[in-house]
């Protein structure tokens, strides 16, 4: 089959009837709820994953016994086994999709889930932290209760397409790049900065019959509108004053092979009609050339930025963005797949194993609750610190429920300590305030807990019990469409009128993205 037909049998495939133009990367792939290894004693288990089992009253049960935990498609699976961990359970019951509660009766052994002691139950949201719920036991283990995708246990293991993660997203991902490797598809890989972009575009390309071939790499934030011409398409000798050779383009040094440009969104607009001819008609012309070649180049472009937005700098051009969308891969950042942080860790300090071995589960948990804000980027640099023996201090406001943490190392780290003392509690709170608090705060969970002084904990319970609030689990996509229609300002406004938190809201809408382009908004 040649890469055209592997072209049209892909988009045949894969489009849905709504989305005839891109094929892109869907959050709807089946999904099986899991707990992973974050941090264990034994170095090797880390990343092992034990798909739950629930009982018809909803209960599962976490202990030293069980449940079987092994690597994703690897035959030897062991329970956590370690001395420290009772064999009395953790009971896990399921309130609902992202809600579950967790009771246990032995207070001589240590248990926090999202840094917060269970003394005897204790209700945890998936949505506290983005998508997992963190469990330290005994300060020992560190797990991750989390949706994994189920193409995780069929995926070749040995294949890891220089990439980390069991996450569902990172799963999801390699799915995809091993989908459309050898196609000619133009691929967008958007994601915050320090989500290693760069990384998956490597990854596309190296999986590709092109992959022998250097991956050419161009920023296109450095990028004049002067000099665009002559980068992307080359120079032809006498074009202009100091042109006494010949010089190629981009496009012609990644002639059947791939050209990565980061930070597309960055392109200067009079530059991007230019790339659009390019991709549409697969040819280029150099300055002062008078005829036009051919190339077979396949692009892979990355930007931090939202396309679609009117963020204070010129609108990108639309119908090369759809020319560039072939496949849209979105990176989730750091924060939303804390599952892989042990094995990213584990990777980044393979080199020290004086640090790694004195790395307690303690420290673990404290970066496992950390925000991220410079994602898998920052995460490399706390472990280079670490390997320097010197003091990593996580941002303030980044870390729940303790704040301003220094986490040195050898040494553990210093005790958590609960803020509960210092939050009102729940009865002081009615719904008028509940409601204020949400609509000045556009429905963000963590920054209206702290205008009203309670946990975020107890601003889901309140959420829950409230006859106004709405669960996201109850608008339809339909209802869901009218509103990203009808009302303006973006997922801010569109939360304040469904009356849903926006973290929420978000991971819905990319749920639907994939059938349905959103109109242009000014959030």
């Amino acid at each position: 089959m040649t890469n055209t037909d592997k072209n049209s049998a892909l988009t045949a495939s894969t489009l849905g009837p709504q989305n005839s133009s891109a094929i892109k990367l869907s959050d709807l792939d089946a999904t099986v709820l899991c707990l992973g290894i974050i941090w264990h004693p034994s170095r090797d288990r880390i990343g092992e994953v034990a798909r739950l089992v629930f009982d018809k009253a909803g209960n599962a049960e976490l202990s030293r016994l069980v449940p079987i935990f092994g690597h994703p498609n690897e035959d030897t699976s062991h329970p956590l086994l370690d001395k420290h961990i009772s064999r009395t359970p953790i009971t896990i019951f399921r309130h609902g999709p992202r809600s579950f509660r967790f009771s246990y009766s032995k207070p001589s052994v240590r248990v926090t889930v999202n840094g917060r002691s269970i003394a005897e139950t204790f209700t945890a949201e998936m949505d506290e932290l983005g998508a997992d719920i963190v469990i330290n036991i005994a300060d020992t283990v560190v797990l991750s209760l989390f949706y994994a995708s189920t193409s995780l246990f069929n995926q070749n293991q040995d294949t890891d397409l220089g990439f980390l993660g069991i996450s569902r997203s990172l799963t999801d991902i390699r799915g995809s790049i091993q989908q459309i490797a050898n196609t000619e598809i133009p691929v967008l890989i958007r994601g915050e900065t320090g989500t290693g972009k760069e990384l998956i575009a490597r990854a596309i390309h190296d999986a590709s019959t092109s992959g022998s071939q250097e991956l050419v790499t161009f920023n296109m934030a450095t990028l004049s509108s002067e000099l665009a011409p002559a980068e992307l398409f080359g120079v032809k000798k006498g074009a202009f004053t100091g042109a006494d050779h010949d010089k190629i383009g981009l496009f012609e040094q990644a002639d059947e092979g791939t050209l990565f440009l980061d930070e597309i969104g960055d392109t200067p607009p009079s530059v991007q009609p230019m790339l659009l001819r390019a991709l549409e008609l697969g040819e280029i012309r150099p300055v002062g050339g008078t005829k036009t070649r051919k190339v077979h180049t396949r692009i892979i472009a990355a930007t931090d930025r939202d396309l679609d937005a009117h963020d204070g700098k010129p609108a990108f051009n639309q119908p090369l963005l759809q020319r560039l969308q072939g496949l849209t891969i979105d990176i989730p950042p750091l924060r939303e797949r804390r599952i892989d942080i042990g094995l990213l860790l584990q990777l980044m300090l393979k080199d020290f194993p004086q640090v790694y071995a004195a790395i307690s589960a303690g420290m673990v948990e404290e970066l496992a609750m950390y925000n991220w804000p410079g994602n898998v980027r920052e995460l490399h640099n706390i472990a280079r610190s670490l390997s320097l023996g010197q003091p990593v201090r996580l941002q303030a406001a980044s870390v729940e429920p303790t704040h301003n943490k220094t986490i040195k190392d050898p040494a553990p780290p210093p005790t958590r300590q609960t803020r509960t003392g210092s939050y009102k509690h729940i009865t002081e709170v009615d719904e008028a305030s509940l409601l204020t608090a949400l609509n000045e705060t556009d429905w963000v969970i963590m920054d209206a807990a702290r205008k009203l002084g309670i946990s975020r904990t107890s601003l889901y319970e309140l959420m829950a019990k409230s006859s106004v609030v709405r669960r996201v689990e109850d608008i339809s996509t339909d209802e869901l469409r009218t509103v990203i229609a009808s009302v303006p300002g973006g997922v801010s406004a569109w939360a304040k009128h469904l009356r849903v938190g926006k973290s929420a809201l978000q991971r819905k809408v990319r749920q639907i993205s994939s059938s349905y382009a959103p109109p242009q908004t000014s959030d």
